[in-house]
């Protein structure tokens, strides 16, 4: 695991930044494991193949984009139906997560700043991660990529966590470990802190 990206931290967080924005998966909780078992056994119940491979690539993209890239799945029905699936089993399987200590204790050094979690991931799904692991508390909101019109790479989801927040994107700072979530962080015009940790 490589974590030396949060020490230099706190020199991003000074100045303007009055929020930061975190992902959720493979940033605050190490989910890539719950996420692929999951999806597995969505895609099987739904009759549909599965590409561990192809679920990596397609980290950060919401899930109508997601999910035609590691199902092959290609009508917009048997899309849904994975990605509904996935969210009844993923909590059975977060036995496979675990909390990534150096940014939940990084959040919880934040004391001064507004912050939130801007996911790609469903809201079932993240409100699932986040109470397992006592987190929920150290953020004032939640926004997924389903409430907004186009996931990362687009800048909306981080745009939108900004309008809640009250404040300009500039005065946001970003912390993102997918490719997908830092260039949306730039179109966004905010700073990103890339997290460079893994497992």
């Amino acid at each position: 695991m490589r974590y030396g990206i949060v020490a230099r931290a706190p020199d991003a967080l000074q100045g303007s930044i009055k929020a930061v924005i975190f992902d959720l998966d493979d940033v605050l909780v190490s989910t890539s494991e719950a996420n692929a078992l999951a999806y597995e056994e969505a895609c099987a119940l739904a009759g549909a193949s599965f590409s561990r491979a192809e679920l990596e690539k397609a980290k950060g993209l919401n899930w109508r984009e997601s999910i035609p890239l590691f199902s092959g799945a290609k009508d917009a029905e048997t899309i849904k139906r994975i990605h509904d699936l996935k969210a009844e089993v993923y909590e059975k399987h977060l036995h496979a997560a675990r909390e990534i200590t150096v940014m939940s204790s990084l959040a919880r050094a934040l004391g001064s700043k507004r912050l939130c979690v801007a996911t790609a991931a469903s809201r079932k799904c993240a409100e699932a991660v986040l109470k397992k692991f006592a987190l929920g508390g150290l953020f004032e909101f939640i926004v997924t990529s389903a409430e907004v019109e186009k996931g990362k790479p687009s800048p909306d989801l981080f745009l939108e966590a900004a309008k809640r927040f009250g404040v300009k994107p500039s005065e946001c700072l970003v912390i993102e470990d997918s490719e997908n979530g830092v260039k949306a962080a730039k179109a966004a015009g905010m700073p990103c802190l890339v997290f460079m940790g893994s497992g």
